[in-house]
């Protein structure tokens, strides 16, 4: 199948968009009542939760990026401070033995 018969697939929130928002259809709800279902409003508000979900999940994925970078860093510079001071202990105890060493 050449890339010309394959179906175009359209974006959900495109499609639910492309539906005119007045768009409704009249039921009959037992013999006497009718009832009007706005679907186009219900596409229409269903594209407005999408994407607002879709924007709070890229907050929530930044954040989470962010955070995770946080702690690399604070994990980085902690283990900077215990070698600083494994580096201070061993100067230290050279200098302890060197002593030991002339007397």
């Amino acid at each position: 199948m050449s890339t010309e018969e394959q179906p175009v697939q359209v974006p959900l929130v495109e499609w639910l968009r492309s539906v005119p928002k007045d768009w409704g259809e009249m039921r009959e709800v037992g013999h006497c009542h009718h009832r009007n279902v706005p679907y186009g409003h219900m596409m229409h508000e269903s594209a407005d939760e999408i994407e607002r979900l879709t924007a709070a999940n890229a907050k929530l994925e930044q954040e989470l990026k962010d955070a995770r970078e946080r702690v690399a860093q604070a994990t980085r510079t902690n283990q900077l401070h215990w070698l600083d001071e494994y580096n201070k202990v061993n100067t230290t105890l050279a200098k302890v033995m060197t002593t030991l060493g002339e007397t």
